[in-house]
């Protein structure tokens, strides 16, 4: 991991981290809406700000926004007030926190549903 720059003395920006593990101590993700990382930040129950950057992502972030998990921004929105502001609010949004405990429920369920659909087209 290679630091790049420190602000505020709590935030931290890196060339690389391991994700996984960051999000299981984290707070807090600012991510791209790649549907691989909101879907570890919901397994983890880490509120999101979102900035779609191409693809599907401008569709996730929308529903990261309608299930009230997390906050979506276009990248010609973000300043230094927007980011203090946006994180402030979902910092004591305590729907966010139930929404996602919610949504990890539901993603475990199908999961689950799945393992057992593929086991039992296994043994037919």
């Amino acid at each position: 991991m290679k630091l790049i720059y420190i602000a505020y003395g709590n935030v931290s920006v890196f060339d690389w981290v391991p994700q996984i593990e960051v999000l299981q101590m984290a707070s807090l993700a600012i991510n791209h809406a790649g549907l691989g990382s909101v879907k570890e930040c919901i397994h983890f129950g880490v509120p999101m700000i979102v900035i779609p950057m191409g693809r599907d992502h401008a569709d996730i972030a929308k529903r990261v926004e309608y299930h009230k998990m997390g906050t979506a921004l276009q990248v010609e929105e973000i300043s230094p007030q927007i980011m203090v502001d946006k994180i402030s609010n979902l910092q004591k949004n305590v729907l966010v926190s139930s929404n996602l405990q919610k949504m990890k429920y539901i993603f475990q369920k199908e999961s689950t549903n799945e393992k057992l659909l593929y086991l039992i087209k296994e043994m037919l």
